[in-house]
């Protein structure tokens, strides 16, 4: 692990990946919380650097109390001028089994990152095209936590 600061903020910025908000009203909202597996820096010259990194991770649903685990990785690409554009994806599984995959992306410039559901699982197929943002909100070195909202299928 070259740089674990920006590892770590690449996972805060990846929300657990619960998802990412535009300008319609939620429906749907929760946390997040992601553990810091695995990072690996590439520093590319000119200022450039290239963060892959891997996380264990959760979601929980505000509106039922549903709670999700598994894994997201993802990539963190840090320019000259200190901007950062993250991209990650996420599967999470929910008690049934049921998995939910999500992707999205953190842009330079931006404080909330955006989510979709890409691919899902028996019960939770019906959630493709979920989508929303997601924020973090704290972090220690290895966990961070962030909150999430958007339109989700009920």
């Amino acid at each position: 692990m070259n740089n674990p600061k920006l590892a770590l903020t690449a996972i805060i910025l990846i929300g657990g990946a619960a998802l990412s908000g535009i300008a319609r009203a939620d429906n749907c909202s929760g946390t997040w919380h992601n553990v810091a597996q695995s990072a690996d820096t590439q520093d590319l010259g000119a200022g450039v650097k290239l963060t892959s990194f891997s996380a264990l991770s959760s979601d929980t649903f505000k509106e039922s109390g549903e709670l999700r685990v598994g894994a997201c990785s993802g990539y963190v690409l840090a320019m000259p001028d200190g901007k950062v554009r993250v991209v990650f994806g996420c599967a999470r599984r929910n008690s049934a089994g049921d998995v939910a995959v999500d992707e999205g992306s953190l842009e330079p410039g931006a404080d909330k990152g955006t989510w979709k559901i890409t691919s899902a699982t028996g019960a939770l197929a019906k959630t493709v095209g979920d989508s929303g943002w997601w924020k973090g909100t704290i972090e220690n070195g290895k966990v961070s936590a962030g909150i999430w909202g958007g339109t989700c299928t009920r």
